[in-house]
């Protein structure tokens, strides 16, 4: 058989010995898969980054300056590296929308009191973004006075999502982002078991809700911007029906095998029950997730960001490995406020990812969902039910496309029929199809992602296709996930 040899020269003469060096069989065994995310949102004008270009968080607080302290892009950064250490995370800022407004809200203390003086030291418990803001109401203030109080105690903080300002005994309350996010803000008082309103109060502080914020960013703007980037998880908050038609449609161009950018989005909005219902049915995508945050102090970009970090994360060291158990940081919804086993297990059914609260309030992925829920005639599918399919799949693809590459592509192979006796520098279908089989079978063996090898070495195909080109078919078993055990005690008296 003659050896091919891509740098040393067969018309030549010279006495000599040379040596050249090909790394087509160099690595060996699966490669590794490192997954990246992208999260996209708004930042405010104190940011130095430009809207629409990419900035990688490299180390935790860089989000702040590049995005703006209390911004939206800012805390779903924070939130999601706090969670994530492991996964490279990059961010990237959209232009307000045109003609957007900016939530707002207001709270009356001005006849808060019993007297027109405080009497005692007390701490009015407050709650700004699912952050505790215990604001110190003492001996001697009045109503204005705690209203100050308030604001500055709120403005120390510069992560928070809002900006006070007081005014006659009354807190302002300003969202740094306009667009529909400000609306989901959560303040509240007393949200913690033991938490009381000051004796020193009349009556209980009415905490109206944010609102006034509307017209969010165009999620079209970044497509462009990462068309031919590599992300792994794409996070973002917005939910209208706009944005989310735009998303669909760009994972849809991502996952076609032409381009073969392979990504899981993760989104969340703050929703009832209904709501979050019908905003599941709304959609029917294999590659997006949406867990709704509910009324949880944390808000839904929060639940996005936690929710899309995590999940990266877990599905980077293993696709198939199910995600129920897996603890946010986010806070949960009061305990009467909480959806039953029966009203979640309805949602799994409507295309939307659930959690559980522990004992201890710590909220808990319980099953990681798509929404994709019919096929293209309309009739229940659950081949995408479960998030690990199509992660499952984006790695068996990547190492699929980069073992071929690696064998035959890169080193340039010629192409014959099979039956051609082995001439270094040619390949056949066959060997394409062993190539296949002893990927997979150390997808099996060392990851664990398919089951019955049998099955598949029966069943694939690789044949010519014309004179440049093998087709391969086969059909991998994908592993599952163990969800459920059930028993039956047929006991004895």
């Amino acid at each position: 058989m003659a050896i091919q040899f891509n740098e040393i020269s067969t018309n030549n003469r010279q006495p000599w010995a040379r040596l050249e060096f090909d790394n087509s069989k160099a690595v060996t065994g699966l490669a590794e898969n490192p997954h990246v995310i992208m999260i996209i949102g708004q930042k405010t004008s104190e940011g130095t980054a430009a809207t629409n270009e990419i900035k990688k968080i490299t180390q935790a607080g860089l989000e702040q300056g590049y995005f703006g302290k209390g911004s939206i892009l800012a805390r779903m950064i924070a939130a999601a590296k706090a969670l994530n250490n492991q996964n490279d995370i990059f961010g990237m800022a959209l232009s307000d929308g045109i003609g957007a407004t900016i939530a707002s809200t207001t709270i009356d203390l001005s006849a808060a009191l019993l007297s027109n003086l405080v009497t005692g030291n007390h701490t009015w418990h407050l709650m700004v973004a699912g952050k505790y803001i215990p604001v110190a109401v003492a001996d001697g203030m009045s109503g204005g006075a705690i209203a100050t109080a308030t604001k500055a105690v709120i403005n120390a903080d510069t992560t928070l999502p809002v900006l006070a300002s007081a005014v006659s005994g009354k807190v302002n309350l300003k969202a740094k982002n306009n667009g529909t996010l400000g609306n989901d803000i959560n303040v509240t008082q007393n949200y913690f078991d033991g938490n009381e309103n000051p004796d020193c109060f009349s009556i209980i502080p009415i905490i109206p809700l944010m609102a006034g914020g509307t017209i969010d960013p165009d999620l079209g703007d970044a497509w462009d911007v990462i068309a031919g980037e590599q992300y792994h998880g794409i996070i973002q908050p917005y939910t209208d029906t706009s944005n989310l038609t735009s998303l669909t449609n760009e994972l849809a161009r991502r996952w076609n095998a032409n381009i073969a950018l392979d990504v899981l989005s993760y989104t969340s909005a703050r929703a009832t029950l209904g709501e979050a219902t019908a905003l599941g049915n709304s959609l029917n995508n294999p590659y997006l997730t949406f867990m709704p945050a509910q009324d949880s102090p944390s808000g839904p970009e929060i639940w996005a960001a936690e929710y899309g970090a995590l999940d990266v994360r877990y599905l980077n060291q293993d696709p198939a490995r199910p995600l129920h158990g897996i603890a946010l940081n986010v806070l949960p919804p009061k305990t009467e406020n909480r959806w039953t086993g029966e009203e979640r297990n309805g949602l799994l059914y409507d295309g939307v990812s659930t959690y559980t609260v522990s004992k201890d309030g710590t909220v808990r992925i319980e099953r990681a969902i798509t929404t994709y829920q019919v096929n293209s005639v309309d009739l229940p599918d659950i081949s995408y039910l479960d998030l690990m399919t199509p992660a499952t799949n984006m790695e068996l693809r990547y190492q699929w496309v980069l073992r071929m590459g690696t064998l035959f592509i890169a080193p340039r192979k010629k192409l014959a029929n099979d039956g051609t006796p082995p001439i270094d520098g040619v390949v056949t279908p066959q060997d394409i199809k062993s190539a296949t089989i002893a990927l997979f079978s150390e997808l099996q063996l060392t990851k664990g992602l398919i089951e019955d090898m049998e099955a598949f070495k029966q069943t694939i195909i690789a044949e010519r296709s014309g004179s440049n080109r093998v087709d391969v078919l086969f059909q991998p078993n994908l592993i599952n996930q163990l969800m459920q055990i059930a028993g039956k005690a047929q006991f004895i008296l």
